[in-house]
């Protein structure tokens, strides 16, 4: 900084006094001005130096708001970079759907006939199953009006057809080979018959022309029955004390509709 300059004052001759020499007068008052202008230069220093302080305070949160705005700009380039990935990835895979929805809807194209013939043919199988079923139902009823047939040949005096719609004919002789296995045929035979099931010894009777319940129940082949009851011990265990009293704890046992009326 500039050192003050000497104070040049005209002496009463109207010379310039030399330099170093002031007037008397103005040596009294000299240390009083520096002191002032040291004030004030102290003053003006230390103004300076808060001025550089704030400087320093202001550049250092220009620094860091610099560094964090390169920070987030690093972050923002990044999640740029990464949403341009998966844009692109998304484009790709939009394109194969698309692709993809091309090929399946001429695929559909091609399945419309296959599907109306598809649905034609639906229809002609579920009418050949009604024919089956129809063709079915009638060879059962063949079958059973063959069996009636059968009855008629083995009964001693012939029955009208229509009493065949009506009465349940059982032929005993063909429910098995044995004098054994017969009596059980019919025995549980006719608990099915009586429940409402279907059992294999009602496969030869004329059940299958009966709608509802029968009328009622002829046997063909009552003296084979016979003959099986008079040679099976039934007759003897009928007389013992055991099946005497487990025919009293059975109570109550099967009901007939026919022998109800």
């Amino acid at each position: 900084m500039d050192l003050p300059k000497p104070v040049f004052t005209p002496t009463s001759e109207g010379e310039l006094p030399l330099l170093g020499k002031e007037p008397q007068h103005e040596a009294s008052e000299g240390p009083k001005e520096e002191e002032r202008w040291v004030w004030r230069l102290k003053q003006q220093l230390q103004k300076k130096h808060a001025e550089l302080e704030e400087l320093r305070r202001r550049l250092a949160r220009l620094e860091r708001e610099w560094q964090e705005a390169l920070r987030a700009k690093g972050k923002a380039e990044m999640e740029a970079s990464r949403l341009r990935k998966a844009h692109g990835a998304l484009e790709e895979e939009l394109t194969r759907l698309r692709e993809r929805w091309e090929k399946a809807q001429a695929q559909l194209n091609l399945l419309l006939p296959l599907q109306e013939e598809n649905r034609a043919l639906r229809e002609e199988v579920v009418c050949l199953g009604e024919k089956v079923a129809s063709l079915q139902e009638e060879a059962r009823r063949g079958e059973a009006w063959a069996r009636v047939q059968a009855f008629q040949g083995a009964l001693p005096a012939p029955f009208p057809l229509e009493v065949f719609s009506r009465v349940l004919f059982l032929d005993y002789g063909v429910l098995g080979t044995t004098p054994e296995e017969r009596l059980l045929a019919l025995v549980e035979g006719y608990r099915a018959l009586l429940a409402g099931h279907d059992h294999p010894a009602l496969q030869h009777t004329n059940r299958d022309l009966i709608q509802g319940e029968p009328e009622g129940i002829a046997l063909v082949g009552l003296e084979r029955l016979l003959l099986d009851l008079a040679n099976s011990p039934l007759p003897r265990w009928l007389r013992t004390h055991a099946w005497l009293l487990e025919a009293r704890l059975r109570g109550e046992g099967l009901h007939s509709p026919r022998e109800e009326g």
